[in-house]
């Protein structure tokens, strides 16, 4: 069984969102170890004994995950089906690489879909997460 559908049927978590099936889309973004994965073709097996996190557990902070609160005040999400993957896919570069170039930054985001077009505001997400820093390289 897919960890997406394990994550959505049984334990009902539902930021991890179904898109494409194939890990093409980012939209089932979940961090293992880390590392964000395309929740749709890793077996639920192949998680036992792992750190697995969701949108959720950043969205279950207190006041709010900066990448979220970024993301609502910048109006980077139209419909918002993209963005919990999105967000774990920016949390995943940012605890591998807390200083991250711009061309790390769209390396990593390259793989998300957004079909509203958002790409602009959320890469300014991400800038304005790392204004007051100097990239790595």
């Amino acid at each position: 069984m897919p960890a997406l559908f394990f994550i959505r049927d049984h334990l009902k978590l539902m930021q991890t969102r179904y898109g494409c099936g194939s890990g093409s889309c980012g939209a089932c973004a979940i961090l293992v170890d880390n590392k964000a994965v395309t929740s749709c073709d890793v077996p639920v097996s192949e998680l036992v004994g792992k750190k697995v996190e969701t949108a959720e557990s950043l969205l279950s902070e207190n006041e709010g995950h900066p990448i979220f609160k970024a993301l609502v005040r910048e109006q980077a999400a139209q419909c918002g089906y993209c963005i919990s993957g999105i967000a774990i896919r920016i949390e995943s570069l940012l605890r591998e690489r807390p200083l991250p170039s711009k061309d790390r930054v769209l390396l990593e985001l390259d793989g998300h879909l957004c079909r509203c077009g958002a790409h602009l505001r959320i890469l300014k997400v991400v800038q304005d997460l790392l204004a007051s820093k100097e990239p790595d390289l």
